[in-house]
């Protein structure tokens, strides 16, 4: 099965680029797209085992994750790939820059969007006032002009797709199938 980008019918804007409207415009279609983004995930891990249900309940994270670290995918970076990150970065950067010759697929990026959403949904349907929306400002924030989770004590806002990222990046190095779980319980403390 391939498994279809998650494209916007319209042109897009970069993100810290957008207005208010274009905000709006791509927040109306993520959420118009979440479920579809749910079912292919959920078709996608079946064609490899039919013992995961994306149900929404808490548990399911457990699952999923302990089936995403094993297609976690890496692949090296291309010397211009590297020379465009270079490229006006402070010296002090550039050793660490350089350390960092690999990146993620397409294929695992595509995933781990998906299994950001799902997460923003599980949280969703566990805690009542937690739901998505956006921030237009400011500017530097994680998640800026798109769809984040809002609700939480203290108007903390988080864009799920940084937190899988950081996930993926520590199953690299260690694996551990209730990381992802763990993260849940410690945003549903943030309720």
């Amino acid at each position: 099965m391939d498994y279809r980008l998650m494209e916007t019918p319209f042109a897009l804007t970069p993100f810290g680029d957008m207005s208010k409207k274009q905000a709006d415009q791509y927040y109306q279609w993520f959420l118009t797209e979440k479920e579809h983004r749910i079912q292919q995930l959920e078709q996608y891990v079946k064609q490899s085992t039919n013992n995961i249900s994306l149900d929404k309940e808490p548990d399911s994270l457990i699952d999923l994750w302990e089936w995403f670290e094993g297609n976690i995918e890496w692949e090296n970076k291309t010397e211009q790939e590297l020379h465009n990150e270079l490229d006006g970065q402070p010296n002090w950067m550039r050793p660490h820059i350089l350390a960092e010759t690999r990146k993620m697929t397409v294929l695992t990026l595509a995933l781990g969007m998906d299994i950001s959403i799902y997460f923003g949904e599980t949280l969703i349907y566990n805690n009542p006032s937690i739901y998505w929306g956006y921030k237009t400002s400011p500017k530097k924030l994680d998640g800026v002009n798109r769809p984040i989770l809002l609700g939480f004590k203290g108007e903390v806002c988080v864009y799920p797709y940084t937190l899988i990222q950081v996930c993926i990046r520590k199953s690299t190095e260690h694996k551990n199938k209730n990381q992802l779980y763990d993260l849940y319980n410690t945003w549903c403390n943030n309720v």
